[in-house]
């Protein structure tokens, strides 16, 4: 089921290290269908792409309608806050069980250590820093 239209405005969010920074980017749908929509940056014009799923937010991230830059951050703050705390239990049960030997559990460990509170970053802004 699609949410969104051609010409609407939307804000979409994503991880980008997957430890805790996320981006979020303004963009509008210059097509939808059922399974997929394309994508236009409305700030720089760039087309995004067309792998995009019509669907409304998602666990980690994905479409929203347009929020503000402020509403984009509180959002993306949020998702990231929700995404690290389940990475920590999913490495913190792998940990647990040491169910695949001592290598295993000590890149589990490692990948809880590099998680980190949540860094928001404006996509365009994060693009022309690099």
């Amino acid at each position: 089921m699609k949410n969104f239209k051609k010409g609407q405005l939307v804000t979409y969010i994503q991880s980008v290290d997957d430890r805790g920074t996320f981006f979020f980017r303004q963009a509008e749908v210059i097509s939808c269908g059922n399974k997929v929509m394309a994508l236009r940056d409305t700030v720089t014009g760039e087309n995004m792409g067309n792998h995009f799923r019509p669907t409304l937010g998602g666990d980690y991230g994905g479409t929203f309608p347009q929020l503000s830059n402020e509403e984009a951050v509180s959002t993306a703050t949020e998702i990231a806050y929700v995404y690290t705390a389940d990475q920590a239990g999913r490495f913190l049960k792998s940990m647990k069980e040491d169910q695949y030997g001592k290598a295993y559990t000590d890149c589990m460990r490692e990948k809880l250590a590099e998680l980190h509170p949540p860094e928001i970053l404006e996509y365009n802004t994060w693009m022309a820093s690099l």
